[in-house]
């Protein structure tokens, strides 16, 4: 075999190694979430992989947002398996997105240090609900972006997201009502 031959067949293999890399997917439960200007909203954090394979070694995972819209009020329903961290909110310095309109970051992270047995359940899975209160300094309605970025895969895994969005809805002004006319008095007949 020749040198270019060679480096053919290395690339080749290389080629089919990146097509069918094997995925950990992050999504929240839908696209879109709508709620008012200085109401909660509760976004469903989904998990699966493109393998199907609910028994690996766990997951870093990030989710960033926009704090001038959305101020963070908790995580609840934390998926317990294997987990390691759930961490405190802070500054998105490293803009691990790639978003410079997210500005804020909670990382949580599951592990396993035996056996690969995470999640251990179903295909997909909720990891957790993340809520969120829309500010109520906002004036008209916006969306805004939530995204994820991971901070550790399973061997051999790579990670891929679909970021969600919150459509914050300003209230609809009530229209004052146009009173009735008041009719005019018809003056009285003068006596003739």
């Amino acid at each position: 075999m020749n040198k270019t031959t060679t480096g053919i067949l290395i690339l080749g293999l290389s080629l089919s190694k990146i097509a069918s890399a094997e995925f950990q997917i992050i999504q929240a439960e839908k696209a879109k979430y709508t709620t008012k200007i200085g109401e909660s909203v509760t976004i469903p954090i989904m998990y699966s992989t493109d393998t199907n394979d609910s028994k690996l070694s766990g997951l870093g995972l990030r989710i960033h947002w926009d704090s001038s819209k959305l101020t963070f009020d908790k995580l609840s329903n934390i998926l317990d398996t294997s987990l390691l961290q759930t961490g405190q909110v802070e500054n998105d310095v490293n803009n691990d997105d790639n978003d410079p309109n997210t500005d804020k970051v909670i990382l949580i992270a599951w592990a396993t240090f035996s056996q690969p047995n995470w999640p251990g359940k179903t295909l997909p899975t909720k990891l957790y609900d993340i809520i969120f209160t829309a500010n109520s300094t906002l004036t008209k309605t916006i969306t805004t972006p939530i995204n994820f970025s991971s901070s550790s895969l399973s061997a051999t895994y790579s990670f891929q997201s679909t970021p969600g969005s919150v459509v914050i809805e300003a209230p609809t002004p009530t229209p004052t009502p146009t009173p009735a006319p008041t009719p005019t008095p018809t003056p009285a007949p003068t006596p003739t």
